[in-house]
């Protein structure tokens, strides 16, 4: 058998009772798998649809916690470089049953990770006082790595020592919180993000994610969509089958959150003052050339001028500056609340990478993993001028795979790869 493109394989397919320790095989009676990597998400999950016909739900029986262990992906590809998505999740619910006949049911069964399932019941009861990127470390090492077995596989550095007492409350709960307050070394918005892929846990932030090179290049061809031309193996690999620019544009939500101007005031009760940060997108926002860029020569004085977002905080860092607690408190200055500095540009950074967003899909590839960054060619619609191809400059360049979906239909042996993703702008500018 040789490999074929956009075919899947089930390896393993497997459920288990944690009462009876029963191991059943489900790959015969599934129908369709769908497995989720998203960096808005601290977990991945997945969905089977089963279609019963010897009463397995009746006769294991399935009623929750039971163990589903996967290992599927591209049909007889052996390359070492292909990933395997292999993980073992627990059934936490049943959904959309439905009886076809007297002995045939369809129903589906809601996979989450171990750890998600026990977060609820673990509490973080420490004291800690470094950097955040090594707290998250220690509480995924201490609490989520002995049950997943996975560890966290990048955290990006970040700035000063936090010093945090945790008490009652839960693993997922506390690095959310950890991810608010970490202010980034290199990446100013701070924006970070904790998620889980099939390689482990990942720390950091949605502009280190961008800056890093691609890792695929997608295009839009229908020449190769059709099975008259077949094309190159590795075109028709890399070729989009669906794609929907969800959106390019949004000038109203952006501006009413701040996405163009906003500020922070941030009040510090033992030294009694009141600071303001403002955030004004013409004169701060450097990164790259946003969609809207090309507006703001006619528009900007009449719609963007003021704040529209005004938010308060309460910190410790004003001290720092004091002439007292330079000259004798020199870890003071190092050991402060430090969100009031980036919460405006945090702010208008994550407007900026939803204001251009796509759903696009290809041909099963399990090595696309939430976090990449990708390259999206989509031709022109004038298709050449003077014999050259031009690629549509609205849509084309690189982007963040921000979620991922591997579908798999177990009865037909298709397989696609469907990925959301987004960027901060443009690539260049539009006039």
């Amino acid at each position: 058998m040789k490999y074929e493109i956009g075919k899947a394989e089930i390896r393993k397919l497997t459920i288990t009772t944690d009462v009876s320790k029963q191991e059943v095989d489900i790959a015969n009676i599934a129908m369709s798998i769908l497995f989720y990597e998203d960096i808005f998400s601290l977990y991945t999950s997945s969905n089977i649809e089963i279609l019963d016909g010897i009463t397995l739900r009746n006769t294991l029986p399935i009623v929750g916690g039971e163990t589903i262990s996967m290992d599927v992906g591209e049909f007889n590809n052996l390359s070492p470089n292909i990933r395997k998505l292999k993980q073992d999740l627990v059934v936490f619910k049943m959904s959309s049953r439905q009886r076809i006949k007297q002995d045939l049911e369809r129903y589906e069964l809601n996979l989450v990770t171990k750890e998600q399932l026990l977060d609820a019941s673990i509490s973080v009861d420490r004291s800690y006082n470094k950097p955040i990127h090594e707290i998250v470390s220690s509480v995924v090492s201490e609490f989520l790595t002995p049950i997943s077995g996975k560890k966290l596989v990048t955290a990006e550095l970040t700035e000063g020592i936090h010093s945090i007492i945790a008490t009652g409350i839960t693993p997922s709960a506390f690095i959310k919180q950890l991810t608010k307050e970490a202010k980034s070394t290199e990446n100013p918005a701070s924006l970070y993000m904790f998620y889980e892929t099939v390689e482990g846990y990942h720390f950091e932030t949605i502009d280190q994610m961008y800056s890093r090179d691609p890792k695929h290049t997608f295009t839009w061809d229908e020449l190769y969509i059709s099975s008259a031309t077949p094309g190159a193996q590795d075109i028709l690999q890399n070729n989009i089958r669906y794609l929907n620019m969800d959106n390019s544009f949004d000038l109203l939500n952006g501006q009413l959150d701040g996405e163009y101007a906003n500020e922070v005031n941030s009040f510090d009760p033992l030294t009694k003052t009141f600071k303001t940060k403002t955030y004004s997108y013409t004169k701060d926002f450097k990164e790259s050339v946003h969609n809207n860029k090309t507006l703001f020569n006619t528009i900007e004085n009449r719609y963007f001028k003021n704040p529209t977002q005004t938010r308060y905080v309460v910190t410790n860092s004003h001290g720092a500056t004091v002439d007292y607690i330079v000259t004798n408190e020199t870890t003071a200055q190092n050991i402060f609340r430090r969100r009031q500095d980036f919460m405006s540009i945090e702010r208008a950074t994550m407007r900026q990478y939803g204001s251009t967003c796509i759903h696009c899909s290809i041909p099963g590839n399990s090595n696309v993993i939430a976090g990449q960054a990708i390259n999206i060619i989509i031709p022109d619609a004038n298709d050449t001028v003077e014999g050259k191809i031009l690629n549509d400059r609205f849509i084309s360049g690189k982007y963040i795979v921000t979620a991922v979906s591997h579908n798999i239909d177990a009865t037909t042996g298709t397989y696609a790869t469907v990925m959301e993703c987004m960027r901060k702008g443009y690539e260049g500018r539009i006039y």
